[in-house]
């Protein structure tokens, strides 16, 4: 198999690094807004402890379903799962998942990178029945899922570069690209 790309974030010029910096924050304003449909409530309603509490349980939430989520599609497409931490990175401290040594068809690993995206986004359908706290729980889940969701994005789009046929290897910090 040729190599065609081994591309790293880390490697990006400072620009778009800090495009996709930029890219997130978009995504996540554009969460918020959808924030102002719903009924108020503010940290005086429900008290600063309750508040504090749904905020770090919601981000332990977010971080355990989106890698879960690229977990379970690598899983199904490739059979093979890695996760990890890294405290030090192209974008900072992060929670990872790769597929160490297998190649996907490059819709497939598009379809992994988005699948936590799009699936929280599906999560906004069930704000409606819910109590004003746990809409707001869900609401933030969705804001830091998109926000942090911001490489996911830039790599499904910059793979539309190359051709279907291609095939994806992620790595911890990137992903290498094969002619297919």
């Amino acid at each position: 198999m040729e190599l065609v790309e081994e591309f790293k974030i880390k490697n990006l010029p400072k620009r778009k690094r800090i495009g996709i910096v930029l890219m997130s924050c978009a995504v996540m304003i554009f969460a918020i807004e959808i924030g102002r449909y719903l009924p108020r409530l503010s940290i005086q309603d429900v008290g600063f402890i309750n508040w504090s509490i749904m905020v770090i349980a919601v981000l332990i939430f977010v971080v355990v379903i989106h890698e879960g989520l690229h977990g379970l599609f690598f899983w199904l497409f490739s059979r093979k799962v890695k996760f990890g931490f890294r405290l030090k990175g192209s974008m900072g401290p992060a929670f990872w998942t790769s597929s160490p040594g297998s190649l996907i068809p490059r819709l497939r690993f598009q379809i992994v990178g988005l699948a936590p995206q799009i699936l929280t986004v599906m999560l906004l359908l069930l704000l409606t029945p819910m109590p004003t706290i746990l809409k707001y729980g869900l609401l933030w889940a969705v804001v830091f899922n998109l926000g942090g969701g911001g490489p996911d994005i830039f790599g499904v789009i910059y793979l539309r570069r190359y051709p279907r046929s291609c095939l994806v290897e992620d790595t911890e910090d990137g992903m290498r690209i094969y002619k297919g």
